[in-house]
């Protein structure tokens, strides 16, 4: 997919850029953002969907076990994988509120009762871009975190099947989608 601002195809983050992003929210002890991001990479979910999900939704969830969800583009169900990253940093991020409702968004808004905009999420991705010292931020957007994902899976298995099994992750109809995706060559 192509950024709907410049018309130039959304690049997803190198390793390196995850570890700078990551070791930057760290400092800045943003544990919200650090959950967010850490699931954005580690699910590889379309983020409409990432910001529906509620405290409840993965507060006793353990590692190795699943919560499936109805993904609202296109109806499918899909699922968050609960990967000892990701428990890591829902943990790390529900200890350190002072109270929170099980009902409550994981990534709430500071104002009000919603989610996270997509708006307020696309910024946050433009302040992680300056994190990663990217040069060209207008090349990065929402779908880059979905991609990351797909991206690093890719490159990091040595699996023969990764794109038909990234293909089922992603709910896409076709392996040529997910290589089109993730602008791969195989």
């Amino acid at each position: 997919k192509r950024n709907s601002a410049t018309g130039k195809y959304v690049k997803p983050f190198t390793t390196l850029e995850v570890k700078r992003i990551k070791a930057e929210l760290v400092t800045k002890n943003n544990k919200r953002n650090y959950c967010l991001f850490v699931m954005a990479i580690n699910q590889g979910i379309r983020s409409t969907d990432l910001l529906k999900i509620r405290i409840r939704d993965v507060e006793n969830l353990p590692i190795g076990e699943k919560f499936f969800f109805k993904e609202g583009k296109t109806g499918k169900q899909n699922f968050v994988f609960m990967n000892k990253s990701t428990y890591d940093a829902v943990h790390l991020y529900l200890d350190s509120l002072s109270s929170y409702d099980s009902d409550d968004y994981l990534f709430p808004s500071r104002s009000g009762n919603n989610a996270i905009s997509l708006q307020q999420f696309g910024r946050l991705i433009k302040d992680w871009c300056s994190f990663a010292r990217i040069k060209e931020p207008a090349e990065y957007g929402i779908r880059s975190l979905r991609k990351t994902f797909g991206r690093l899976e890719f490159e990091s298995s040595g699996n023969s099947n990764v794109v038909t099994l990234l293909k089922e992750r992603f709910n896409h109809s076709s392996e040529s989608m997910t290589i089109k995706y993730l602008n791969i060559t195989t």
